[in-house]
């Protein structure tokens, strides 16, 4: 079933004798397997093709180990599994980048205040040497801006709104929101109105 050869397996034995008819005076070829028994050579067991598999490996091993191949014969069987094996890494590395991005691009565009005036807030403090540090806590740089303009009492609710704004399930209402720039816009004019060395009138 496989190449240019036959598979022979003990069943396919047969005896065939040559048997005198003593009623014709001759010898005769008769076969004395029963036709049940015939019929039974023909029933392929649910083992076969496995057992099949096996017999091949051991008979492939056998050429190998009495030197009647070479090395070269496996290799370029080898090499198919292996190409394959490298394409499919290829194409899955491909689409799981693509899955990545296309994730991280829709997280970016569903992610709640990401426009947030804290970030133009940040600009411009970190334009003025006072922005915020890698891996600062909101809390901590925002302690350090409350000594910049210590009179102010817009920092406190630019902090508050933002947190909530980014982070509460809820999110903040219009009015709030607006709070939130006319708090930012409030405490830049007193971050210039310092720099510039006027006095800092209360809100």
């Amino acid at each position: 079933r496989k190449g240019k050869t036959y598979l022979v397996r003990e069943r396919d034995g047969h005896a065939w004798v040559l048997a005198y008819r003593e009623n014709k005076g001759i010898w005769e070829e008769f076969d004395p397997t029963p036709t049940s028994d015939r019929a039974q050579q023909h029933e392929a067991s649910s083992w076969e093709s496995f057992s099949d598999f096996l017999s091949n490996l051991k008979f492939i091993f056998s050429k190998w180990r009495w030197g009647e191949t070479t090395y070269t014969d496996y290799l370029k069987w080898l090499l198919i599994p292996l190409v394959l094996i490298l394409v499919w890494r290829i194409v899955f590395s491909k689409n799981r980048k693509r899955k990545l991005d296309s994730s991280s691009a829709a997280s970016d565009q569903i992610w709640p205040g990401m426009d947030s005036e804290l970030y133009l807030f940040n600009e411009k403090m970190t334009a003025a040497g006072l922005g915020r540090h890698p891996n600062e806590l909101l809390a901590d740089w925002q302690k350090r801006l409350s000594h910049v303009v210590a009179a102010s009492e817009n920092l406190d609710p630019i902090f508050s709104i933002h947190r909530r704004l980014r982070f509460d399930p809820n999110g903040v209402t219009k009015d709030e929101r607006h709070v939130l720039k006319t708090k930012v816009t409030n405490w830049l004019k007193e971050f210039d109105s310092k720099k510039a060395g006027e006095p800092l009138s209360a809100p």
